[in-house]
């Protein structure tokens, strides 16, 4: 369903991935969109998760609430540019532009392939690089899903919630992607599409990390649950650590558990 492209033809799939995603803004609609932004500016407060709004439509965000700014090279998206998307680019690491493409299309794409039903549901979790003052990066962590449909029951609005990730540090990185569909009533994943899914993990290494997620502490106890050797459980912490970016085994499964890997 989705061939392997080149950087440049993925490049210029993303360019032109709004050209047929075309409706009339009613005023009904922008009254929806008001009140999703006013709700959204109240969240960031609260949480300190900068939010952003991207019209499918106009192919743009549209409404940006940063709570980062003053870490940030850049500022988050500059909405008085008409080509914002392209814009983005600029603050993420060089190295990432191609992975940060290829997710934007796969959530596109695995949303138009949806039933409608089901358009709300789709949720994308991934992990990025973002350029700071210090030239250098900090990780965050993105949530993207749909929040409004049009007049025509098509996907219109998605919003992204953006979180740093204050105790993770940049090692050997990464990119990280999760797509699944969610019960917005149990908040429960009711699917997940794992060939759009980035995981650095080896299969060991996730059935380790799923033992120490469980609680299974002890890395005797891994070890003897896997049929490995303590200093074999040992090596794989260490790489899962480098893998994930956190500074401690604990820390790894709270990176597992926020991009709900083993769900």
């Amino acid at each position: 369903m989705f061939a392997k492209l080149t950087i440049a033809e993925v490049l210029n799939e993303r360019l032109h991935m709004f050209d047929n995603h075309k409706a009339v803004i009613t005023p009904e609609m922008k009254q929806r969109e008001m009140i999703l932004v006013s709700n959204m500016e109240q969240q960031s407060k609260r949480s300190n998760t900068s939010c952003m709004i991207l019209d499918l439509h106009l192919g743009m965000f549209t409404h940006v609430v940063s709570v980062h700014t003053d870490r940030l090279k850049y500022e988050m998206f500059n909405i008085s540019l008409s080509n914002n998307w392209g814009f983005s680019n600029k603050i993420y690491h060089d190295k990432d532009i191609r992975s940060i493409a290829e997710s934007e299309l796969r959530f596109y794409k695995r949303l138009m392939l949806l039933p409608p039903k089901q358009y709300k549901q789709l949720v994308m979790i991934t992990v990025r690089r973002i350029k700071n003052k210090s030239e250098g990066c900090d990780l965050y962590l993105i949530r993207c899903n749909v929040v409004e449909c049009d007049d025509n029951g098509l996907p219109w609005l998605i919003e992204m919630e953006i979180d740093l990730l204050t105790h993770f540090v940049e090692r050997v990185f990464t990119p990280m992607r999760q797509l699944f569909l969610l019960n917005e009533c149990n908040n429960k994943i009711i699917k997940r599409f794992e060939n759009d899914n980035v995981d650095p993990l080896s299969k060991t290494e996730r059935s380790v990390l799923i033992l120490k997620c469980q609680n299974l502490r002890s890395n005797k106890d891994i070890g003897f649950a896997l049929n490995i050797s303590m200093p074999t459980v040992k090596t794989h912490l260490q790489q899962i650590r480098e893998k994930l970016c956190a500074p401690s085994s604990d820390m790894a499964c709270t990176m597992a558990k926020m991009l709900r890997m083993f769900e």
